[in-house]
């Protein structure tokens, strides 16, 4: 799937959270600019997995620190699925 997409979608999702994205990157850190906690971050990873019908196994996906490598993360996913 398109990185854009998934991107949007996501951004979308922090955006509905009540977080501030307009200024939201690829380097954006997740907990540091942001300001995500561990309950709002796992709510974004069920919902993706929900959304995209993927599961995120990777035991770091529920921490990053980098926007970039979430949606990397979640790209992986739905390619290695189909």
């Amino acid at each position: 799937m398109e990185k854009q997409i998934v991107f949007d979608f996501v951004k979308n999702k922090l955006l509905n959270q009540g977080y501030s994205v307009e200024n939201l990157s690829d380097e954006t850190s997740l907990v540091d600019d942001l300001g995500i906690d561990s309950l709002d971050m796992l709510e974004l990873v069920l919902f993706v997995e929900r959304e995209f019908h993927i599961l995120l196994t990777n035991d770091n996906i529920y921490q990053p620190t980098i926007f970039g490598d979430f949606i990397t993360a979640v790209c992986t996913a739905i390619d290695n699925k189909n």
